[in-house]
């Protein structure tokens, strides 16, 4: 699976990455960088990582590995993702599958895997935790060439339906037989007073 990481971008920012961190790079390591990083980015979240790292990664530890530059990301894509998903269980509180539009491409790829805005609509409060959590595991892991693996969810919310009364009709004779006894009732309660 590759996001498209192009690789005229990887290189422009790997350089910036290993000469500030005083790390001379090897071709097969950059290599071996670039395999695996180009399964776990797309442009603009290489960009947004490599950021990340020369702001937050001291120059003292070095030159993070690929897989440190992976789950430096992962906590950024949690984050978003808990935010993102405040947003869907608004939209399930509401109704209102319009309230979906602004979400990443990402939130909309784990939507879709966890069932759509109907799931999370009729999902009973307590049991809503493990389809957060579920939604988060997709939404972290997922890349944007995701989305043609997965059925776009419907974002229809159908309301819940009423309980079915599945008992007979009543009929004339018992009718009259519940007028008779409100009658009986009634003029019993003439007698009592």
């Amino acid at each position: 699976m590759s996001l498209n990481l192009d690789e005229k971008i990887f290189v422009e920012q790997f350089k910036i990455l290993a000469k500030h961190y005083k790390y001379e790079i090897h071709p097969t390591i950059a290599k071996i960088y670039y395999k695996y990083l180009s399964e776990n980015f797309s442009n603009e979240e290489f960009l947004q990582v490599v950021e990340m790292a020369l702001i937050q990664i001291p120059t003292r530890m070095g030159l993070p590995s690929a897989q440190e530059l992976v789950d430096l990301m992962k906590g950024s894509r949690t984050a978003q993702g808990l935010l993102e998903w405040q947003a869907i269980r608004q939209a399930a509180a509401a109704n209102d599958p319009n309230m979906l539009a602004y979400l990443s491409k990402r939130a909309h790829i784990a939507l879709s895997a966890i069932g759509g805005l109907e799931t999370v609509a009729l999902t009973e409060t307590r049991k809503l935790e493990w389809v957060q959590k579920d939604f988060l595991a997709v939404y972290t892991q997922s890349g944007n060439v995701d989305a043609r693996m997965l059925k776009p969810a419907s974002p229809k919310v159908e309301p819940r339906s009423k309980p079915v009364d599945d008992s007979p009709p009543i009929t004339d004779e018992q009718w009259e037989e519940l007028r008779r006894r409100i009658k009986k009732i009634g003029s019993n309660d003439d007698n009592i007073s």
